[in-house]
């Protein structure tokens, strides 16, 4: 047999040329790549990501930069910033605050650590605690202001609380009487507005109780007193009746 027959006999056989093998795309790592099989080796690009992730864990624990820039601050359950103690007049800071959110990226872009971070939102927040310092409500204070007689302002606020209460203010009345009610200027201009209708100053009656009780009584009322409560809670009907038994010497109803 010839060349020509011996190979027009080997096609005749049906025997098939072997299957080509793709090639690895660009993206794709020579470790990650089987060439025998033209496919991705998903076990080893686990591992590659799992290792990488595990390197990159360890250098920022050394580093002492969080993963986030939301890790510097610590966040309560209702979803705003643990704050230092001793900031009793900065307002309650939510997550996704612009300006808190704002300097917590920016570290976290430059990479400052969690230590350096910590000496940074120390005097951020005392700075933001100075800025609200001066619109605090004191409770004293509206007092002082309002008359040099302490028993004397007592019954004008509730007096005016009193009146108040019987107004049956919505949800906006509320809020705008009790802006009103958080300086002396404008418990002032509510205590003159309530005489013109006939309400008087509550007089103060001489207690009925031990000065202990009595104590215990005026401090609950300030308590309550510098609480953003809403007319008709449970709070404010506390607050009326600890005001009414304090300057009254009765609880009015």
């Amino acid at each position: 047999m010839d060349q020509g027959e011996a190979q027009v006999s080997l096609m005749d056989t049906g025997a098939e040329a072997p299957a080509e093998v793709g090639t690895r795309p660009e993206g794709v790592l020579e470790q990650h790549w089987n060439s025998e099989t033209g496919e991705v080796r998903v076990d080893a690009l686990t591992k590659s990501y799992v290792d990488a992730r595990t390197a990159l864990s360890a250098k920022q624990e050394e580093s002492g930069i969080p993963e986030s820039s939301n890790a510097y601050v610590q966040w309560a359950e209702d979803g705003n910033v643990v704050l230092p103690e001793g900031l009793d007049n900065l307002p309650p800071i939510a997550q996704g605050d612009p300006l808190l959110s704002g300097v917590l990226e920016a570290a976290h872009a430059k990479g400052v650590s969690q230590d350096q971070m910590d000496g940074i939102l120390g005097a951020f927040f005392s700075g933001q605690n100075e800025i609200y310092t001066p619109y605090a409500f004191d409770a004293d204070q509206v007092y002082a202001d309002i008359s040099d007689n302490r028993q004397q302002a007592e019954g004008v606020v509730s007096a005016v609380n009193v009146y108040l209460a019987g107004m049956g203010l919505d949800e906006d009345g509320q809020q705008a009487a009790s802006d009103i009610m958080a300086t002396a200027g404008g418990i002032k201009l509510l205590h003159a507005i309530t005489s013109s209708t006939g309400v008087k100053p509550v007089p103060v009656a001489a207690p009925q109780v031990s000065t202990v009780d009595v104590e215990a009584q005026k401090a609950r009322w300030d308590e309550l007193r510098t609480m953003d409560i809403r007319i008709g809670t449970p709070e404010y009907e506390e607050f009326e009746k600890i005001g009414n038994t304090l300057f009254k010497g009765k609880s009015q109803h």
